[in-house]
């Protein structure tokens, strides 16, 4: 048995997709988190089965998507992180580099790697992070220099989700040194490259069908073609996936909330004390309340994003 909970967004929610999470949650999430999770692995099938479902989702109709609201995918994340927060920040990340690949200009560019994303073929991950560099991102270190209308690319990018499964990266590197926002380009690397190496998953607390991982690029030589953000618009590419990604996160967190408090309010119907079920101790119905409090608040400002 659910809470029932009264928020909803305030803007359209195509149903369908909203439908089809639950049942993707109920049919692949449920039977498997936890031994993905106790063995620490990444399910490279199950992702591809979620990406062919749910990439197209924000990706418009002219484009070979399906053009829904945001509204829509937050739904979406929302009814998967209630069974597996991991899984669903693993596919919420490839949906980045979906939506970075429908941007680019290059239309002959853009068609090879967008359908391969949609279909689930390709499993993208987004690299801006580095050891040395979090939040501030115009202070990135791993450097492309052109030579020969090509790029030289060196350097180390961490926290990498779908890193150990990957088959394309959304690199962002600086190109001049000392420039900042306006040297950062963005680059789409396959990750059995010459010159790219994957290092082993992390050891994390939990999460681990996120499968995070760092790469490492030494003298990794690519074509100049596969600069599909130029110097400075890179950074703005960059930043839209963070900006995707800060929402996913807040309907993913909503989700994985709800999930635990109907585990606990299911729990606390079968558990008794003193011959009653510790759901009926007042101080417990306080606790859950606040709990589902803080969440109504919570979505009614990612839907408010949502608009």
């Amino acid at each position: 048995m659910s809470i029932l909970l009264y928020s909803g967004p305030l803007t359209p929610v195509d149903e369908h997709w909203v439908d089809q999470a639950k049942l993707f949650a109920d049919e692949h999430l449920k039977p498997h988190a936890e031994h993905w999770e106790q063995t620490k692995q990444q399910p490279e099938k199950t992702l591809r089965m979620a990406i062919s479902q749910f990439a197209g989702v924000r990706i418009p109709k002219k484009l070979g998507g399906n053009g829904r609201s945001a509204a829509t995918i937050a739904r979406v994340y929302e009814e998967l992180a209630k069974v597996d927060i991991g899984f669903t920040c693993a596919l919420a990340v490839h949906n980045i580099v979906t939506i970075a690949a429908s941007l680019i200009e290059n239309t002959p560019l853009r068609n090879r790697y967008l359908d391969n994303l949609m279909s689930g073929e390709a499993i993208g991950a987004f690299l801006l992070t580095e050891p040395d560099m979090g939040s501030d991102a115009t202070a990135i270190q791993t450097l492309a220099i052109e030579k020969n209308d090509k790029y030289i690319i060196n350097g180390t990018k961490a926290w990498v989700t779908n890193g150990v499964n990957a088959d394309l990266l959304a690199v962002f590197t600086q190109t001049i040194p000392g420039s900042s926002a306006k040297g950062i380009a963005g680059f789409v690397i396959k990750p059995d490259m010459p010159g790219v190496s994957a290092k082993p998953a992390y050891n994390m607390l939990g999460n681990h069908a996120m499968g995070v991982n760092e790469l490492e690029f030494s003298n990794c030589t690519v074509d100049a073609e596969l600069m599909v953000f130029a110097p400075g618009a890179g950074f703005k590419a960059a930043m839209n996936g963070i900006n995707v990604a800060r929402f996913g996160v807040a309907a993913m967190c909503n989700g994985a909330l709800e999930g635990g408090l109907n585990t606990a309010v299911n729990y606390a119907k079968k558990r008794e004390t003193f011959g009653h079920p510790i759901i009926n101790h007042q101080g417990l119905q306080w606790q859950l309340a606040e709990v589902a409090t803080q969440l109504e608040a919570s979505r009614m400002l990612t839907y408010r994003v949502a608009e």
